[in-house]
């Protein structure tokens, strides 16, 4: 049963793709041999933001980002979009924070974490700026300017149902991952390929 975001999803098979990726990770969780609480105590005080997480109930970014590091794993969301002229440095240069966190080495699976969402809101975001007004593309998405502007210039932790909005918003899908199928440690070689 499917209990959070379809009524904010553009198109169907983004609430499936949520859902698919939570039961990736519970799945992973109970053959690992962990409970909600074990898998909790690894990136949460509490245990009730995994049984929240488990029910369907809680799509921050950054929550599926810990419970994935907390099972040796890197979440990935990878927008798919029609072609576009934006390269690299067009996209960093939007986004202050990017920038410095790219000049610096990124050490840990949690930097990677904030890069990586942080590269896909500047991305998505100089793909936006380029193509459609934000008034006009708030209404695509039935939302307000507000809401795109506070995504776009703020580094927060957004829903995950938002960011895949604003991906169909711009003609796009966002494919969302759980990589590798294997867990990863600190001396799995697969690690100093992704930092």
């Amino acid at each position: 049963m499917i209990n959070s975001g379809t009524k904010y999803d553009i198109h169907p098979g983004d609430t499936l793709a949520r859902v698919k990726v939570r039961d990736t990770l519970r799945q992973l969780r109970v053959k690992e041999g962990l409970t909600s609480r074990d898998l909790s105590l690894r990136y949460s005080p509490s245990d009730e933001s995994q049984s929240i997480f488990e029910r369907g109930y809680s799509w921050h970014v950054g929550t599926v980002q810990r419970v994935s590091r907390a099972l040796n794993r890197v979440f990935w969301m990878i927008p798919q979009l029609p072609e576009t002229n934006l390269v690299g440095d067009d996209i960093v240069e939007n986004d202050i924070n990017l920038t410095i966190l790219s000049a610096a080495r990124v050490r840990t699976i949690e930097d990677w974490d904030y890069l990586h969402a942080a590269w896909v809101r500047s991305y998505l975001t100089a793909i936006r700026r380029e193509s459609v007004e934000v008034g006009v593309f708030a209404r695509r998405l039935n939302v307000s300017a507000k809401a795109v502007t506070e995504w776009e210039r703020t580094d927060t932790d957004p829903y995950l149902h938002f960011v895949q909005r604003y991906t169909r918003g711009l003609g796009g899908s966002l494919k969302l991952a759980i990589w590798p199928e294997k867990p990863i440690g600190e001396a799995d070689p697969r690690i100093g390929a992704l930092l």
